[in-house]
């Protein structure tokens, strides 16, 4: 009965460590909008809320582009920029998606393997972290292609759509 209860116990604390682990990837890895770029210091996402009126919403980066007067060839250099991150990361999403295949077959074994899911769960942010990183460098690379007026518009942007910080 003890054991039983462990297993359970176990299972539900895992199941809430690879759902947050799941939430973060949504919230950080996948972010699109350089206005959803990590902040100085590398500290929490910056900038607008997500959803319709946010970067990620319908136009979202397109209206930031046309707010920052992006030129044709900035465009086409951010295109390419995103492409290749889609690209580089189509390995990590499938590693993502086997590793928690094997997480749900761990779970529902009959027998608690600790050490196996350990193993799967260090698996699993190892994917999250290098879709950190590539999101980190996109992100990176596009700022890089904007002007010193561009920047400083988007730096403008970013505390304009920043929630106000509570007292």
């Amino acid at each position: 009965m003890k054991t039983r209860r462990m297993k359970l116990v176990l299972g539900i604390g895992l199941a809430l460590v690879v759902g947050m682990a799941g939430f973060q990837l949504q919230a950080g890895a996948h972010a699109k909008s350089f206005c959803a770029a990590q902040g100085p210091g590398g500290g929490p996402p910056q900038g607008p809320p997500r959803g319709p009126g946010g970067p990620q919403g319908p136009g979202g980066e397109e209206r930031l582009f046309r707010e920052l007067n992006l030129t044709d060839a900035q465009k086409e250099q951010i295109k390419t920029l995103r492409e290749k991150q889609h690209t580089d990361a189509e390995t990590y999403h499938e590693q993502l998606r086997q590793t928690r295949e094997q997480m749900r077959t761990a779970i529902e074994s009959a027998t608690f393997d600790e050490a196996a899911v350990r193993a799967l769960a260090a698996k699993e942010g190892q994917a999250v972290a290098e879709l950190s990183v590539i999101g980190a460098r996109t992100e990176a690379a596009i700022y890089q292609a904007l002007t010193a007026e561009q920047r400083a518009k988007l730096a403008t942007l970013r505390e304009q759509r920043r929630p106000p910080r509570p007292e």
